[in-house]
């Protein structure tokens, strides 16, 4: 059938549209497409490496040959993509191990680090991802709901930063809420409706003759909204009283 209609299709667009060529390297990084160099590879990697859908080689020709006889441009062989596919794993690394059990089973893992920075970087996935638990009760739906997240998970486990009005707050830093009270943050969360509102578990610091002392026999849960200063900002004060004893921030971890 394909053969009938190749003989069909050639004649008339042999000239109109061509086949990609073996890509020897990557386009420069400021390409439309980067890393690939049309649209026509940038689909088919897409779709030829969807995680529930698995194609056959004889599928990809397939899909490769149709796409090339109804006109599409730039429709590479199938031997051309697996060749982009080596230059684009030289090129951009691999991040997919290789291991084979004491049993003989062989199985890949894929570099965690390397798609958190992938998904890191792009501004699509970027936007969905959460770094922070959400305090919303019994609901229980995603592994950043429920009591592990919020209290069983060490503090050092968890985002150590927080922004928020346009200030960078880090856990284990004094900040001065709004009241003038002094606050060290220990654990960011999330709360209110959709879980939109940046909350903080930590300790009060109470204010003494003698400097600061931090009440570390109780946390509790204050609104971001109530922090006024940085850390940065409360030392630089004249006004700051200092922490009682030799007391610093990096005892505090």
């Amino acid at each position: 059938l394909f053969s009938s209609a190749r003989k069909m299709y050639e004649p008339a667009h042999a000239q109109r549209h061509q086949r990609t060529q073996t890509v020897k390297e990557l386009p420069s990084p400021t390409a439309e497409y980067y890393p690939y160099p049309n649209l026509a590879l940038y689909l088919m990697d897409i779709i030829f490496n969807s995680p529930r859908t698995r194609f056959s080689r004889i599928q990809k020709a397939v899909v490769l040959e149709f796409a090339r006889l109804l006109g599409a441009p730039y429709v590479p062989t199938l031997h051309a993509y697996k060749e982009f596919q080596q230059v684009m794993k030289k090129e951009m690394g691999n991040p997919t191990y290789k291991f084979t059990s004491s049993f003989g089973n062989i199985f890949y893992l894929n570099d965690i680090g390397e798609s958190l920075s992938k998904d890191m970087s792009n501004p699509l996935s970027r936007q969905n991802m959460t770094f922070y638990p959400h305090h919303c009760g019994n609901y229980m739906a995603q592994t950043w709901h429920g009591k592990k997240m919020l209290e069983d998970v060490s503090d050092d486990m968890l985002s150590p930063t927080m922004c928020y009005d346009g200030k960078t707050y880090w856990v284990n830093e004094v900040v001065q809420r709004i009241s003038g009270a002094y606050f060290i943050p220990k654990r960011w969360v999330l709360r209110g409706k959709d879980n939109s509102m940046p909350w903080c578990f930590g300790y009060e610091v109470k204010e003494t003759e003698q400097g600061l002392v931090v009440l570390t026999k109780r946390r509790i849960c204050v609104a971001v909204s109530t922090f006024a200063r940085t850390y940065e900002q409360v030392v630089s004060s004249h006004k700051f009283p200092g922490f009682a004893g030799k007391i610093s921030r990096i005892q505090l971890l």
